[in-house]
């Protein structure tokens, strides 16, 4: 009697299928974690990029409004349009009055405003800050506004009219009732992981 033989794979066949399988299994799963780590990535970056091109579009926007006019500080005594003292200062690194503050709410107060940029170096921020009132502004009215992280330097520069650059605002040696507005600004922001950028803004005369 003639035996039949049957169809099917043998223990060892399929052992070696699943080994198979596994290993195909975990190239492909290596590959997409790859694909999703790179892809988080680089979401991650670009909202870095897009939060660094905001923060640059503030500063900018900010400048070109700055306008001359002098405010009286929290003791009453005159204070610059633009105030950017020497390294070192316990005040912000640049501060100054600028207009077209907008108004939505239709409120019964001025258009111009107070703004500062400084450098929390602790928290590694870069800060824009405003007060609702030009004179007598202090640091208890203060409000503070984080428009970066992962910042390591800022510094300021100002062009005069004879084209020499500052650490400071006012110059040191000048009267700042005489000197007018600087005819550029330099911004010199150090971002990681881009590093140190440098942007030059002009001021409208």
């Amino acid at each position: 009697m003639q035996s039949v033989r049957r169809s099917g794979l043998t223990l060892i066949e399929l052992l070696i299928s699943v080994a198979i399988f596994a290993v195909l299994s975990a190239l492909a799963y290596g590959g997409l974690n790859n694909v999703l780590l790179t892809s988080t990535h680089t979401q991650a970056e670009t909202k870095r990029l897009t939060t660094l091109q905001l923060t640059m579009l503030y500063l900018e926007r900010d400048i070109n409004q700055m306008i001359d006019r002098p405010i009286r500080g929290q003791y009453g005594d005159m204070e610059p349009a633009l105030v950017a003292p020497p390294p070192d200062a316990e005040q912000p690194l640049m501060s100054f009055t600028r207009a077209g503050w907008a108004n939505p709410a239709g409120q019964l107060r001025s258009q111009l405003e107070r703004v500062a940029y400084d450098f929390d170096e602790e928290k590694e921020q870069l800060v824009r800050i405003t007060w609702p009132l030009l004179d007598g502004a202090s640091k208890e009215t203060e409000i503070k506004a984080t428009l970066l992280d992962a910042v390591t330097g800022l510094k300021f520069r100002f062009m005069d009219d004879q084209e020499q650059w500052h650490t400071s605002w006012p110059p040191l040696l000048v009267n700042p009732g005489t000197i007018p507005r600087p005819r550029a600004i330099e911004v010199s922001l150090t971002v990681q992981p881009w590093g140190e950028l440098r942007r030059i803004m002009l001021l409208p005369r």
